[in-house]
């Protein structure tokens, strides 16, 4: 009979087992986030500012780091409109806080760095200088005027007060809102 050829036998080659790849986390790169301001209300006398009767405009205070450490938010009254602090505070749903008016150049400093202007632009009020007295006492205190901010003390008008309107249309107010 005839001999059936069986095919030859192929070697395999042996399986290499091959490692398990574990995924890699994806790394999303994060934007850089802006260094914290300083928000410390002792800075401008750190900073040798001490009792100067007056300076130039400050730098503002990022939005969201506002608040000071009471939770008092300072915003300004709308510009034309003889508005009190009280009902300033009462259009953001907030009461004007009494007792937390600034009586330094430097707290006043503060404040202006913390105050959202009344124009909706998110920024602070406008403050090209900043004087300790408004010497035509046109305004008042804790007040603004084309640029000018006057804590103004020495005429009377500190303490300041959250129902004083201001006498005239072009004067604002800066208020404590809580």
């Amino acid at each position: 009979p005839a001999q059936v050829e069986q095919p030859a036998q192929v070697e395999q080659p042996a399986q290499v087992e091959q490692p398990v790849l574990m995924e890699q986390p994806v790394l999303v790169e994060q934007p850089p986030q802006p260094p914290k301001a300083n928000v410390d209300p002792n800075r401008f006398a750190a900073a040798g500012m001490g009792a100067m009767e007056e300076s130039g405009p400050v730098e503002a205070i990022p939005a969201d780091q506002r608040l000071t450490a009471n939770g008092i938010e300072w915003i300004q009254t709308k510009f034309g409109s003889l508005q009190t602090c009280e009902s300033r505070c009462a259009e953001v749903q907030k009461t004007c806080a009494e007792h937390v008016w600034p009586s330094t150049m430097n707290d006043f400093r503060d404040v202006i760095s913390r105050t959202t202007s009344a124009d909706g632009s998110g920024n602070i009020v406008a403050c090209d200088e900043i004087l300790l007295n408004d010497e035509t006492q046109h305004c008042g205190g804790v007040s603004a005027l084309s640029g000018r901010c006057f804590l103004s003390p020495s005429h009377g008008h500190l303490p300041a007060s959250c129902t004083y309107a201001a006498a005239h249309a072009d004067c604002t107010n800066i208020c404590p809102c809580v």
